[in-house]
């Protein structure tokens, strides 16, 4: 079984075992949101924190963070243009830079490489509530029409004659 597919089962049976389909798109939609976060090493313990606050589904919520990790750098690249914009700088994180930084000057990237979570937050924050209302409403729609759809327990196998 693919990945994909275990994944998608764990959902499946969080809403089998009375989970609903707006908990459990809040919990996807606050997952994919903090883990596309630019700043390092925090959304496990902010998914903690807000799944403890607003009564979600710890698995839920963690399981749609660790997916969404790998999103995380092209996240940071595309929050950090935002974020440089608006604040009227020129001064972005591009390839290009960052490659001839670490070739060449690596003292002078980890100057400016507070600049660029900075700006990356601000971008990540302005695109936040955006984000996070296209994931929940996809993710409820998607949820809702599968209950809807499909019943809750499994179809019994048959053993073979």
């Amino acid at each position: 079984m693919n990945w994909i597919k275990k994944t998608s089962m764990v959902f499946f049976d969080l809403l089998k075992q009375g989970l609903s389909p707006t908990q459990l798109a809040l919990c996807i939609a606050w997952g994919v949101l903090l883990g596309v976060m630019p700043m390092l090493g925090v959304s496990t313990l902010l998914c903690v924190f807000i799944a403890y606050f607003f009564g979600l589904n710890q698995v839920a919520i963690q399981l749609a963070n660790y997916l969404a990790y790998p999103l995380q750098l092209t996240g940071f690249y595309v929050f950090n243009l935002l974020g440089a914009q608006v604040v009227f700088t020129n001064n972005h994180l591009t390839l290009d830079l960052l490659y001839h930084l670490l070739e060449s000057n690596l003292h002078l990237l980890l100057e400016n490489f507070g600049v660029f979570i900075i700006q990356a937050f601000i971008g990540w924050v302005i695109s936040a509530p955006f984000v996070f209302l296209s994931i929940y409403l996809l993710c409820l729609g998607l949820f809702t029409r599968l209950i809807t759809r499909k019943p809750l327990n499994p179809p019994t196998k048959h053993p073979e004659c």
